[in-house]
């Protein structure tokens, strides 16, 4: 049964104060107390919730410590040393961090031993936890991850296909682009790789060896060889220079040395 109060009257209900103006509720929060699933916990007053303890501060739960004696699951708590099953694994509480001991072998992820399901085209079933493709559907087709409708027809790069009882058919070719190496060109486009001139026309794919293309690197070649030997020529020639003008230079000292031997005003 709700209960009624005059305007103006003001009460307390855990953590909440109340007043009634008008006809309607205005509702404060106060500081000095943390309520929490019910509880109402004053204000510096530690409590333990799960795997964490709790303060109280000013109105507000916080967690200061996580316990090491037992480990917190979705909301589910396990002492320390328990054992679980959770989505086909076994894990164990150790010291507060969740373990994984191993992996069951009666399921798949979410699936029971032994239970068929259907993904994508395929019928799968579960055996001893690990997932075994057992048919293929024949009401549709799954390319690179997409299914496609039996009788469906679609454009992929520059083909057409359609499924057919589960089986991918091309149905042709379009003349608007051409495929190659797994890149796409529209129809028109050339480029030129490698001394290779390439083109795209209505669908056909042709590519052209460029003989200027060879003829400019044997020229370029050629070019640097000759620069090469030009700088062979020149390093020789200017030791060849270097090593005369230290002859002459030699021979020199060496005659000014006998005339002022033979200086008779130096004797």
């Amino acid at each position: 049964m709700s209960e009624v109060y005059v305007d103006g009257f003001m009460w307390t209900r855990g953590c909440h104060h109340y007043s009634c103006a008008s006809g309607s509720v205005t509702t404060t929060v106060q500081e000095t107390c943390c309520e929490v699933l019910g509880e109402v916990y004053t204000n510096g007053q530690n409590w333990k919730q799960g795997c964490h303890n709790y303060t109280c501060n000013f109105g507000m739960p916080e967690s200061n410590v996580v316990l090491d004696t037992c480990c917190e699951v979705f909301g589910e708590v396990f002492p320390d040393g328990h054992t679980q099953i959770i989505n086909c694994h076994n894990y164990t509480c150790n010291s507060g961090s969740l373990d994984i001991v191993s992996i069951v072998d009666t399921c798949c992820e979410v699936y029971s031993n032994n239970h068929t399901w259907t993904q994508g085209c395929h019928n799968y079933t579960c055996k001893y936890g690990l997932s075994e493709a057992v048919g293929v559907l024949h009401t549709c087709c799954e390319v690179l991850g997409e299914v496609y409708p039996d009788g469906h027809t679609w454009t992929q790069s520059c083909h057409i296909y359609t499924c057919k009882k589960g089986f991918l058919e091309t149905l042709g070719v379009l003349d608007s682009c051409c495929e190659v190496l797994g890149e796409t060109y529209h129809d028109g486009h050339a480029w030129i790789k490698d001394c290779q001139n390439y083109s795209c026309n209505s669908g056909i794919f042709k590519n052209v060896t460029l003989t200027n293309c060879h003829d400019t690197d044997r020229r370029g070649h050629t070019i640097i060889w000759v620069m090469c030997t030009i700088t062979v020529i020149l390093v020789v020639a200017l030791a060849i220079i270097v090593q005369n003008a230290w002859k002459t230079a030699s021979i020199i000292d060496s005659i000014r040395l006998k005339d002022l031997r033979e200086d008779p005003l130096l004797k």
